[in-house]
């Protein structure tokens, strides 16, 4: 079996388009989260909930070919785990569902 690679400047474009838009999405989730610890400090004034790096780098496999994507992590100052899973790459997942349904 021939692997068929499509290299078309509009195939391309698509796949630019695509890594972009999740970056994007990847990058807006923990912003959301994180709103929500605006007004939570600790003991000592800082802010509870902070960034902590990311994930990673790993790549997801989408119906225009590979993207490479980076999650954040969130931690809390007290202790407690925050849990951050994104919605947009979950975690263990490497392929995206219509990919999968595509698949005979």
């Amino acid at each position: 079996m021939r692997k068929i690679i499509d290299t078309t400047p509009l195939t391309e474009l698509l796949r630019s388009g695509a890594r972009q838009l999740i970056t994007e999405a990847v990058q807006v989730e923990p912003n959301e989260l994180m709103r929500q610890y605006d007004d939570q400090k600790t003991a000592d004034g800082c802010q509870r909930a902070v960034r902590s790096g990311h994930h990673p780098e790993r790549e997801s496999i989408t119906g225009v070919g590979k993207v490479s994507v980076k999650v954040s992590k969130i931690r809390s100052r007290e202790g407690k785990p925050e849990s951050f899973q994104s919605l947009v790459v979950p975690p263990y997942i490497w392929r995206t569902a219509t990919l999968d349904a595509a698949i005979p």
